[in-house]
């Protein structure tokens, strides 16, 4: 909260953990931040983009439909936060050691990660219990891009 405080939300921002689909670059997953200035311009675009059947995954399909109406250039993914994410579908994720990891090179408080991709629920427990834990972020005038730290950060050590 107090990272996304510095955002001036009368500026146009979509904005998180941003990856690419097919050389788009749309924000990943459940965590996406809109200014209140995009809203606006999201519900819309939501509602000409009435198909949603072509795309599972509504990350993606935001992308899509912005770049199907020629928004992609007025409503850019930006990258927004300190995140982790393990989005592999094939073994337990490993997002709690991505976390450990991230929160090692963020000054030691996992309270400082923005978001977390794909949690199981004992996972996600286990989480809260370390962020109640931890000291609290004093990390709140870093830069809004961040740190963003994958499955492939974690193997490649």
């Amino acid at each position: 909260v107090k990272k996304a405080s510095q955002l001036d939300a009368s500026q146009l921002h979509y904005m998180g953990f941003v990856r690419s689909c097919g050389g788009d670059k749309f924000v990943h997953g459940p965590f996406k931040l809109f200014s209140y200035e995009a809203v606006p311009l999201i519900a819309e675009v939501s509602a000409k983009c009435d198909d949603w059947s072509s795309t599972s995954w509504d990350d993606v399909g935001v992308a899509r439909c912005l770049k199907d109406l020629g928004l992609s250039l007025t409503l850019p993914a930006k990258s927004f936060g300190d995140a982790v994410e393990d989005n592999d579908r094939k073994h337990h994720p490993k997002t709690m050691e991505l976390a450990a990891q991230a929160s090692a090179k963020l000054g030691g408080s996992v309270s400082c990660l923005d978001y977390l991709h794909k949690m199981l629920p004992d996972d996600m427990r286990q989480f809260h219990r370390l962020v109640q834990q931890s000291p609290e972020c004093h990390q709140h005038t870093a830069s809004l891009l961040g740190a963003e730290v994958t499955i492939d950060d974690l193997y490649s050590q």
